[in-house]
């Protein structure tokens, strides 16, 4: 049975794993791009835990939540580019969580 949704979502998320991914490289925050494409490549490889890994990526302290990029922490970033980089880093992050917690439920009912 096709599910044309799961798939969507699915392809979205790889997708949005790797801009953000190459978002966070190209400012220089290689460790949490380290973290996103190993987690893109477990989702790619259907690990059986690859989904709750994302999620876990963006909750509590010292997670993905708490990453902002600014020329103070040591980002190659301009400061007048800082607020529209952090706009669409929490746009590709929502939508990071949306697809995941979604194949996670679907995954779940299965």
């Amino acid at each position: 049975m096709k599910h044309p949704e799961f798939d969507a979502r699915y392809q979205q998320l790889l997708l949005d794993l790797d801009q953000l991914a190459a978002l966070l490289r190209k400012h220089g925050e290689d460790k949490w791009a380290d973290k996103i494409v190993k987690d893109r490549l477990g989702l790619e490889a259907f690990e059986s835990k690859a989904i709750e890994h994302v999620l876990s990526a963006f909750g509590g302290m010292g997670s993905f939540n708490d990453v902002f990029l600014h020329p103070s922490n040591g980002h190659s970033i301009k400061e007048e580019e800082v607020a529209e980089v952090d706009d669409h880093l929490a746009d590709i992050s929502s939508q990071i969580w949306s697809n995941a917690k979604y194949l996670k439920q679907k995954l779940g009912s299965r």
